[in-house]
């Protein structure tokens, strides 16, 4: 603090003898101006890192403008009944949200039926050969006819290993042409398909949808079904499939983990139908909004929905989702 005081005589001086030098002609007024400037710059300088701003004690905080204690969560879940038929005309209160067996309350509701960005993955190995084939293509073209005005697409093809036949594109048409040239052929690596896909679906614009078409397991990847269950679930896209005459464990579980679904067809007569069945409950989503009542912690939070006022409703959700730290 003597520091600082020596200093400002030391620069009063100074300017004093500035004052009187005819080299410079300062006027009175202006030395002043100076002296007292410089006087608030070293006392602001010595003590204003201390200075705190104090309330008056009867004075209302203002309300902040971006929460930063806690997140809100939003669930997507859809709603059909048993005919598979979607239902969108409940409000928030009809629905009950549990994380970790706590109940949470639902602050917000709202149906979402915009554009979506479709990761589509095909299934062209050997077992898919004959009308297989033909009515997995049919399934594809069933969802691109109905296309709305955002959509986008891409297109992953699996046998013996993965490939991208067509990265994310408003049209349609891109994705019918590469799968005109499809052959089947060769072995089964789903689980690669599947997790190249999602790292794809990373440059998606809207809501993240897999559609998978497959006739079987796994049988040539370098991903187990652990592994591709644990990606796929971090990847916030939604798995639904068509699975042609054959049930395929982990595609189950990935619907059931992610909030898509599972449409198994047992004759190929039913491919057409069972897509368009998929695409009319991809397009109508709930979304679920709370806070949760515990802290951040980075750990699995799991999440349970449900609507207690009519149980025969059929409700798909993501099983959990990881907390920031």
């Amino acid at each position: 603090m003597w520091a600082v005081f020596a200093l400002f005589f030391k620069v009063d001086e100074s300017i004093t003898i500035l004052y009187y030098s005819s080299r410079f002609r300062l006027t009175e007024d202006l030395v002043k101006f100076v002296k007292i400037a410089f006087a608030f710059t070293l006392f602001f300088a010595a003590f204003g890192q201390n200075i705190i701003t104090v309330a008056p004690k009867n004075s209302v905080p203002r309300k902040a403008n971006l929460r930063v204690d806690r997140i809100m969560v939003l669930v997507p879940a859809t709603v059909t009944d048993i005919h598979d038929h979607p239902v969108l005309n409940l409000t928030g209160d009809k629905f009950r949200i549990s994380e970790n067996g706590v109940e949470q309350m639902v602050v917000s509701a709202s149906v979402e039926d915009g554009p979506i960005s479709f990761g589509i993955v095909f299934d062209g190995s050997g077992s898919m050969k004959g009308p297989r084939i033909a009515s997995a293509r049919m399934a594809v073209d069933a969802l691109l006819e109905g296309a709305i005005e955002g959509d986008e697409f891409l297109l992953a093809f699996f046998n013996d290993r993965p490939s991208l036949l067509c990265g994310f594109t408003p049209n349609p048409s891109d994705i019918f042409s590469r799968l005109s040239f499809v052959q089947p052929v060769g072995w089964t690596s789903l689980n690669d398909a599947l997790i190249l896909a999602a790292a794809r679906m990373k440059n998606a614009r809207n809501r993240r949808v897999l559609f998978v078409v497959s006739d079987g397991g796994d049988n040539n990847s370098r991903y187990d079904d652990n592994e591709t269950f644990k990606i796929l679930l971090e990847s916030d896209v939604a798995v639904y499939t068509l699975g042609i005459l054959t049930k395929q464990k982990l595609l189950q579980r990935l619907a059931d983990g992610t909030g898509g679904v599972v449409s198994m067809v047992r004759s190929l007569g039913d491919v057409a139908p069972a897509a368009n069945r998929l695409a009319r409950i991809m397009r109508n989503r709930y979304f679920l909004g709370y806070y949760p009542r515990l802290p951040n912690d980075g750990r699995w939070r799991k999440i349970k929905v449900s609507i207690p006022s009519n149980p025969d409703l059929i409700i798909r959700a993501r099983s959990g989702y990881w907390s920031p730290e």
